[in-house]
């Protein structure tokens, strides 16, 4: 027993690679999105050399110090012992970069689908003409297309946020427009919660990935998805009404969006990851901008 003890304190005591450890780190940020404490992230993602450190170094806190005490390319240290990925963060600059899509795929459900189809059946005596041509094939194909990425993005909401998610302005009443698609009840802080809302946008089918908003509306946050290999809806980024209308190209009461000037849609899905487990995301904003990351 005590040989099998003293294997096991020299295997704790090797030495980590800090590239390829802080390339594990990277990748199980992404997978998780939210903050973890640099424990739990060094026994799942340190890179084992096979060096020794000295037999009274901590090599977990070395694993604190590797993050801590100099800045990473990717990965930020949040006080309390968390690291987070720094693209998950607002910053003052507003480049206009490439929004990646959200790794996380939505696959398509018939029973979601069937109640798009009921609800725009519904809804399409009331809906305005604005371009004249409701009874066109393409047309309908668009509103289609639209209804089932709209109930699917709003499903993913509802069942992995229940405690966040509010059902639209306009909910069970048919002849009834709104702005909104559906809310979200943000925690920015412990003590602060704040009611957005969001209406779901799908892209045009050229490769140039056009999307169009009527008279974008200050207000209201865009939340960019489209079908993809059929059964499938991805999340690519979102945009303020303000923003995307100071940003997009003008064309009357139409402003044409393209996913190169969304935030990711990481930024969302992070913040109500803190919120789920009870951290807060005001503190932890404040932190990280205290280490000019």
């Amino acid at each position: 027993m005590s040989g099998a003890a003293k294997v096991n304190s020299l295997f704790l005591n090797y030495k980590f690679d800090g590239d390829m450890t802080e390339k594990n780190v990277e990748i199980e940020l992404d997978r998780v999105k939210r903050p973890m404490s640099y424990k739990e992230l060094y026994a799942s993602c340190a890179a084992h050399t096979t060096e020794l450190f000295s037999v009274n170094t901590k090599p977990v806190e070395k694993f604190r110090q590797y993050f801590s005490d100099n800045q990473r390319k990717n990965v930020v240290f949040i006080e309390g012992g968390y690291l987070g990925l720094k693209s998950w963060f607002p910053t003052n600059q507003r480049s206009l970069l490439p929004a990646q899509p959200y790794s996380e795929i939505i696959n398509g459900s018939c029973d979601v689908a069937w109640e798009a189809g009921y609800e725009i059946a519904k809804r399409e005596p009331f809906l305005y003409d604005h371009f004249n041509d409701r009874f066109t094939t393409r047309r309908r194909d668009r509103r289609k297309r639209g209804s089932l990425v709209e109930f699917h993005v709003r499903q993913f909401f509802k069942e992995n946020y229940p405690n966040f998610y509010v059902e639209p302005s306009n909910h069970m009443k048919y002849d009834c427009a709104a702005v909104d698609d559906f809310k979200l009840r943000f925690p920015i802080s412990n003590n602060n919660v704040v009611t957005i809302l969001i209406d779901i946008k799908s892209f045009s089918e050229n490769e140039s990935k056009d999307g169009i908003i009527r008279n974008p509306k200050d207000g209201v946050v865009y939340m960019f998805a489209d079908i993809v290999k059929d059964d499938k809806i991805v999340m690519y980024g979102f945009g303020k009404g303000d923003y995307l209308k100071e940003i997009g190209v003008k064309e009357g009461a139409l402003v044409k969006v393209t996913n190169n000037y969304l935030m990711p849609m990481d930024k969302i899905i992070v913040m109500l990851n803190i919120a789920n487990v009870g951290m807060d995301y005001k503190s932890i904003l404040s932190s990280i901008k205290s280490t000019n990351y």
